[in-house]
């Protein structure tokens, strides 16, 4: 662990901070598991066969990011796997750009990035998937009662911060992260019981999400304190 806690730190000093972090969760649905299991048995009952398919994904997308240009030439990367509470793995990856190709305007963001609902007509697939994988919640007044809201100071509040704004242009946050084109459409979708728009999508790479048809969460971020999340919380094996 203290190996690897150098290396991080290495990769960390030799790039100045990374430029992406990428969260993927296995999906249960995946035909490689489906077809695998015996008569009423349900993902839950195999977890050495979805670690097994999730460590295959987990390959193929390294393998995109690191080998291509998806998102520009990787200097370095660092990743760790963790284990949901119902069994599926998920995997946080920070990804470091080499120089010429970090991330520095919204045009770049925009260029593998998006944030909003895919048009239901021109892209069917798309919508559908971002439909069943990519929207928060739904939570706040519309849905009280998930796990991703608590009280502050008397008010209900998500963790995760959404619903988000509408915001016409991305932008370039102070905070090491940027603010997703959110644009206020009109148009409202019914998913789950509730109404959700725009402003409910988790920021997302089409491309990818599409791919390995899974929960796949792109953050463009300027900063190492998730680094340090990892480094510090000693329960989680990073390599």
């Amino acid at each position: 662990m203290y190996e690897i806690y150098q290396d991080s730190m290495a990769i960390t000093r030799h790039n100045r901070h990374p430029d992406i972090f990428l969260t993927a969760t296995a999906n249960p649905n995946w035909p490689e598991i489906r077809n695998e299991l015996k008569p009423h048995q349900t993902a839950t009952d195999r977890p050495d066969l979805v670690a097994r398919v999730f460590e295959l994904k987990r390959q193929a997308i390294m393998k995109i990011i690191t080998e291509g240009s998806h998102f520009g030439k990787v200097a370095g990367y660092v990743y760790t796997i963790e284990f949901q509470k119902r069994g599926l793995p998920h995997m946080h990856v920070l990804i470091f750009l080499q120089g010429i190709d970090k991330i520095r305007t919204p045009a770049q963001v925009d260029r593998f990035l998006s944030a909003t609902f895919a048009d239901p007509l021109a892209n069917a697939a798309l919508f559908s998937t971002i439909s069943r994988c990519m929207v928060h919640g739904p939570c706040g007044s519309r849905n009280p009662d998930v796990s991703c809201i608590v009280t502050k100071n008397g008010t209900l509040i998500c963790k995760a911060r959404f619903p988000r704004s509408f915001v016409t242009i991305t932008q370039m946050g102070k905070d090491g992260y940027s603010i997703y084109k959110r644009p206020d459409t009109g148009l409202v979708y019914r998913i789950r019981g509730h109404e959700v728009d725009n402003r409910d999508v988790v920021p997302h790479n089409p491309y990818l999400f599409v791919m390995f048809d899974c929960y796949i969460n792109v953050e463009v971020c300027a900063s190492v304190w998730l680094l340090n999340i990892f480094i510090n919380t000693s329960t989680k094996a990073m390599t």
